[in-house]
């Protein structure tokens, strides 16, 4: 429970910043459509930030001064990482870089900054928002960090708009307009209906 309700706190307090069309994506998207919920399993979310759309948090938030880490590069599995401290330094270090490869960017409550560490395992298993920039080849939208090993990470424009509004966790957050065909694309033709508790990324 404490998971979820720090999951839905940093996803509530950082919508309002979020300057253009993004979209829930992932197991967070598959908890609203399946379950009205989040997935009682997971341990982030996942926002994919199409071009043009901008994080703009103002001096005066306090989510300003959350901790920011950034994935440049991906190798196999394999991340390597950069600590910033704040979004102020996050948005330095983005100017500051071509931002080639610079395709994501993570984002954990003040509480939660113990909790990265070089293990990487470590990382990935406290709450945080994972924040995807999505860039267009031809008629589908990809994750620049995971389009060379998911094979099914992509978005079709008919899948993506119009973007809708979605109100299932108590607050407004934006989804794709055909998140089945989505969904069942990345989990299966089963994952509406079916739970896999051992589901693996291909």
């Amino acid at each position: 429970m404490e998971t979820k309700l720090l999951l839905l706190k940093l996803l509530k307090d950082l919508i309002p910043y979020i300057d253009g069309p993004y979209f829930l994506g992932d197991g967070g998207l598959l908890g609203i459509v399946r379950e009205k919920d989040l997935l009682e399993h997971d341990n982030d979310l996942d926002l994919y930030l199409l071009p043009g759309t901008k994080i703009r948090i103002p001096d005066d938030s306090p989510l300003k001064y959350q901790k920011w880490y950034l994935c440049s590069k991906v190798y196999n599995s394999l991340y390597e990482k950069e600590k910033v401290n704040s979004w102020k330094e996050y948005l330095s270090f983005r100017r500051s870089t071509d931002c080639k490869g610079m395709n994501r960017c993570e984002l954990m409550l003040e509480s939660s900054r113990d909790y990265y560490n070089e293990k990487l395992t470590a990382f990935f298993t406290k709450p945080h928002l994972d924040i995807f920039y999505l860039i267009k080849n031809q008629d589908v939208y990809i994750c620049p960090i995971w389009s060379k090993i998911i094979t099914n990470l992509h978005f079709k424009i008919s899948e993506i708009f119009p973007i809708r509004k979605n109100n299932e966790l108590g607050f407004p957050v934006l989804v794709p307009n055909n998140p089945g065909s989505i969904l069942k694309r990345q989990y299966g033709n089963d994952c509406l209906t079916v739970v896999k508790k051992d589901f693996k990324w291909t």
